[in-house]
This record gives C-alpha cells, sequence and structure tokens, in this order.
C-alpha cells in the first residue's frame, strides 16, 4: 500500500508539474483558473514572462543551450515567488505567475527584482532577459482567462519596445563569441 500511495503521488506530481523545470504546468494552472472562478471575492495579479532571443540561442547554439537557459530563468522565477505564489511554465518559453494578497506596489517591485537578478545570469553566450506584463483582477476583468490574456498582451508589448536593442545585443553578443573562437568564423 505504502509503494502504491508514493507512486500515486508521483503520478500527481508528474501530472500538474513540468519535469523539465519542476514547476507547476499549463493543466495546474488551468485547475487554479476554475477555482477563481468560484471565488469571485479573490483580488489576484498575474504576471507573464517571455524569455528573449531563446529561439537565436537555440538556432546559434544549440537546444542544450537553450535548455539551460529556460532551466536558469525558472530558478529565479522559484527564488523571487513567495510561498503562496504559483509559478507555471507555460508552452515553450513562456511563465505565468499567479499572486494572491499582494498590492501593485508589490507586484512591480517583484517585476524588478526578477528582472535585475535574470541580468545577472552570466553562464550563456547570449545575456538572458525577459520580456514582462501584469495584470491584475478587477470588475472588468471577472475571468482568469481574461486577465492572463490582458497580462500577454501587455508582455508581447513590452517585448516590441524591447525587441530591436535585444536582437541588437544578441547579434553583438553572437558575433563576439564567433571573434573569440577565430577570426575567420566570425
Amino acid at each position: 500500500i505504502t509503494t502504491r500511495k508514493i507512486n500515486e503521488e508521483e503520478v500527481l506530481f508528474l501530472s500538474y508539474s513540468d519535469p523539465f523545470t519542476r514547476l507547476k504546468n499549463r493543466d495546474f494552472m488551468k485547475l487554479q483558473f476554475e477555482s477563481l472562478k468560484y471565488q469571485q471575492d479573490d483580488h489576484y495579479f498575474m504576471i507573464m514572462c517571455d524569455i528573449n532571443g531563446l529561439k537565436l540561442t537555440n538556432d546559434a547554439f544549440g537546444h542544450q543551450e537553450g535548455d539551460q537557459v529556460v532551466i536558469a530563468v525558472s530558478k529565479v522565477l522559484r527564488r523571487s515567488g513567495g510561498p503562496t505564489d504559483i509559478i507555471a511554465r507555460w508552452p515553450g518559453d513562456e511563465f505565468v505567475i499567479l499572486l494572491k494578497d499582494i498590492n501593485q506596489d508589490q507586484v512591480c517591485q517583484l517585476i524588478r527584482e526578477i528582472t535585475e537578478e535574470i541580468a545577472k545570469i552570466r553562464d550563456f553566450h547570449l545575456n538572458v532577459s525577459v520580456a514582462i506584463g501584469y495584470a491584475e483582477s478587477s470588475d472588468a476583468l471577472k475571468s482568469p482567462e481574461e486577465v492572463l490574456n490582458l497580462a500577454e498582451s501587455r508582455m508581447y508589448r513590452n517585448k516590441l519596445m524591447a525587441s530591436s536593442s535585444s536582437r541588437n545585443a544578441t547579434i553583438r553578443s553572437l558575433a563576439r563569441t564567433l571573434h573569440e573562437k577565430s577570426t575567420e568564423t566570425e
């Protein structure tokens, strides 16, 4: 019975977790959305993050390095989150954070901390950065999906505003790395 219970717990963990980052997954977050729909008086924020330049990293240095970038970002998010925060990996290189019992100033501070911590990651050929957007539940945004959609559109707007400078920094870093190997490679 003990072995069966352990196996059941492991299956449950794997069902609602991303095995790669050990964060919660999209299925788990959908359960949270259903729960939020029935708690009409709940006030919450959602943050959506997307890793900048991951496709270029995968193309230039291989998926193994891209995977390590995803893991590094997930570790920063896990360290930055509070005990009641729910952090989930969304498909690909996106992450969603569900925050309760927090105000807008605290959310903005958390976003600054996340951005600063991710900027400190220096283990890769390219500088790691993320685009972030957030939204707050309100009378106008009744469902969690609406809150997430607003956070996502704000994230993409931020990504577009920073994309050319981020892309240029990525290309400069790539050229520098190639030059380090040999001037012929550059």
